[in-house]
């Protein structure tokens, strides 16, 4: 079943899909360009087109403090309502292009938060910002429901408890960087199903020891992807080597098993002369959820050759932490764990490459997943069209060469359609 629904799905998503902005041709660096659904956000709830299951990209018009203010700033979207025991992840990203107004000392953010019909709050709002001196902070929040619990009170479940309730995903645009240009927002939608609370373990309470990777040998040249939903993929025990420009953004994934803890090292090279300053490390789980690592140093200096950082989870990926709080929740989701390296660069010189090389190692024992994690997974995987190397048959999702064949195939099909209704329309005229 999730293998027509995701082709079905995915081919005639792209066959609509609208036109979005682009990065301006004039960049020397990488550029993320949306991926997903073209959709329009409404300016009212009323006017809101419907979000499902997937990836959605959007444009953005304006920032608050425009001149001569027009509705646009406020963007709405309809949201599925989760069933008994669900939660929906509701993630927002703004594809900002940090080669436009390279003078700029302001910045631009984005603020999300759930509402009902009323406008009264299902979840807390969330504000992310960033700016040209700050690239490494991303303008994407992250919004995760309450689990819905019908028979609880009113306060647990908020306006998704109210079973004749509509909830709708509002975003606002903020900030006075680039004001006057529309940006891309890119939108990521999972639902998270039920879970037996019998099947849990005991959650761990606290965090887990260091690990130091001792990975030696010979670094492979990679190509770190230009966003979450391009994110190059690196294998357990693998050494790979790559550069980033100033004001650039690399996204790398490992795929964590439930039982398994993801540690990594980055070593910076030989980057005297380079044009950023250094790099910033960071790291995301399933969810585009952050803080999920011990607290260590983050950055590396291009003058510090052969220096390195190394990033371990707090502990293991395990569904046992579901009903934890804080980075221990964000740990309880097996599937892509996503690292971001930035070119941290103010003051940049040239366009002299920094190098690095990115050593990742999994620790612990991977286990049979529960029904549960498996579930998720296949929503992650399968229903987002994300980490498709890693989903099962029954996750099935095309990659690039398949979808380029489901398309013809799908092209081939309407034009057969339309000879058959033709030729049905002469020979009944």
């Amino acid at each position: 079943m999730y293998r027509s629904i995701a082709a079905s799905t995915l081919a005639l998503t792209l066959l609509a899909a609208p036109a979005v902005a682009q990065p301006s041709p004039e960049s020397p660096i990488a550029q993320h360009v949306p991926v997903g659904q073209g959709i329009d956000g409404g300016e009212r709830p009323e006017a809101a087109p419907e979000l499902s299951v997937g990836l959605f990209q959007d444009v953005l018009e304006r920032g608050e403090s425009a001149q001569n203010s027009k509705d646009g700033t406020v963007t709405y979207y309809r949201l599925p309502r989760p069933a008994a025991g669900e939660r929906l992840s509701i993630s927002a990203q703004l594809i900002v292009d940090p080669m436009r107004e390279p003078s700029s000392n302001r910045s631009i953010g984005l603020s999300a938060e759930i509402v009902g019909d009323t406008g009264n709050r299902c979840s807390g709002s969330e504000t992310a910002r960033t700016s040209r001196n700050d690239i490494d902070r991303l303008a994407l929040v992250t919004l995760i429901t309450e689990r819905l619990e019908p028979e609880r009170d009113w306060p647990r479940s908020g306006c998704l408890a109210d079973p004749q309730g509509q909830p709708w995903l509002r975003i606002e645009r903020t900030g006075e960087w680039q004001d006057d240009q529309p940006v891309p927002v890119e939108l990521r939608l999972l639902r998270e199903p039920a879970i037996d609370p019998t099947i849990l373990g005991e959650a761990v309470t606290e965090d887990m020891t260091p690990h130091a990777v001792q990975l030696t040998g010979e670094a492979t040249d990679v190509s770190g992807g230009t966003g979450f939903s391009t994110a190059t993929a690196l294998a357990d025990g693998s050494i790979s080597a790559d550069s980033i420009l100033p004001f650039e953004t690399k996204y790398y994934k490992v795929h964590v098993a439930a039982g398994q803890r993801l540690n990594y090292r980055v070593v910076m090279g030989d980057s005297r002369e380079a044009s950023a300053r250094g790099v910033t490390v960071s790291t995301y789980n399933p969810l585009l959820e952050d803080d999920l690592t011990l607290y260590a140093e983050r950055s590396l200096r291009r003058e510090d050759v052969s220096s390195f950082v190394t990033q371990n989870l707090a502990t293991t990926v395990s569904p046992d932490l579901v009903e934890s709080h804080g980075r221990y929740r964000s740990l309880s989701v097996p599937g892509d764990y996503y690292l971001m390296i930035s070119g941290d660069a103010r003051d940049p010189r040239g366009l002299n490459p920094l190098k690095y090389e990115i050593a990742v190692e999994l620790t612990g024992q991977a286990l049979n997943a529960t029904e549960w994690a498996s579930q998720v997974q296949a929503s992650a995987d399968s229903e987002a069209g994300i980490g498709a190397q890693n989903a099962s048959a029954d996750t099935w999702v095309p990659d690039a060469g398949q979808l380029g064949a489901l398309l013809g195939g799908v092209a081939v099909a309407l034009g057969g359609y339309a000879l058959w209704w033709l030729l049905r329309r002469r020979r009944h005229g």
